[in-house]
This record gives structure tokens, sequence and C-alpha cells, in this order.
């Protein structure tokens, strides 16, 4: 039997080749250094977002599994996922909501929540309105 028949597919990366440049120094010290360029970074947060939501705007840009009912066997039950389109434009909606309530610049917004979908589309919509953000 072959084990890797057993493995769901995957679909194919397209990571930098990775490499690693030394540099031993006389004083005994090492200075290691990637020898990739950087890529160009993006204008903001929000900008990758609006990228991915206009050229594969399906793809699905967050999820997570919702508790299951405590008559089922499994701990967890489906998965809730979110696409790009989805996701940005819920981000425009919490950023119109918070610029609708007088908030902007000088009214932070303090997050109490888990790690969640919802905490990521919060956090995006108010710093799309130019809203600081604390997570707690």
């Amino acid at each position: 039997m072959n084990a890797m028949a057993d493995l769901p597919p995957f679909r194919q990366t397209n990571y930098v080749e990775p490499r690693l440049d030394v540099e031993r120094r006389a004083d005994g010290s090492i200075v290691l250094r990637n020898p990739h360029p950087l890529r160009e970074a993006p204008v903001n947060t929000i900008a990758p977002l609006r990228r991915w939501a206009l050229e594969k705007p399906d793809t699905i840009w967050l999820g997570k599994r919702v508790p299951a009912l405590k008559s089922e066997a499994e701990p967890y039950g489906p998965w809730q996922l979110l696409t790009y389109a989805d996701a940005s434009a819920r981000v425009d909606a919490i950023a119109q909501s918070l610029l609708d309530r007088g908030m902007g610049t000088s009214t932070p917004l303090m997050i109490l929540s888990g790690n969640s979908i919802e905490h990521a589309l919060i956090m995006y919509g108010a710093m799309l309105a130019g809203v600081p953000v604390a997570p707690v």
C-alpha cells in the first residue's frame, strides 16, 4: 500500500527557493542574510484584500469551524467561510458604519474579542475608516 495515496491533494505552492548567505567574521560573529530581493510592499493593509477581491473574488479569505451541537459526536461542525469579495464588502460596510457614528482618528476602538472572523472584519473596517484599533 502506498502511503502517499492516502494523502489529500494539495495545491502547488510558489514559495521562493530557500537560500541563506552566511558571513563568518574574524571576531567570531556570524551574519545571516537572505539574498532574495524584497518584493514591493502593499501601500496599506487593505490593499491586498482589495486586490484579491477583484482578481479572485470567490477565493476563501478566512474560515473557521463552527462548534457542533451538543447532540453531535464531533466537537466541530461545518466550516464558516468568507471569500475575498464578501470580506471586502463587509469591511466597507463596517468602515462606513464607524464613520456614520462619528468615529475617526481621535476616537479609538477597543475590540474585546478572541481571534475570529468577526475580529478581523472589525479590525480591517476600522483601519479603512482611519479609526485606531486596540485589540484586547
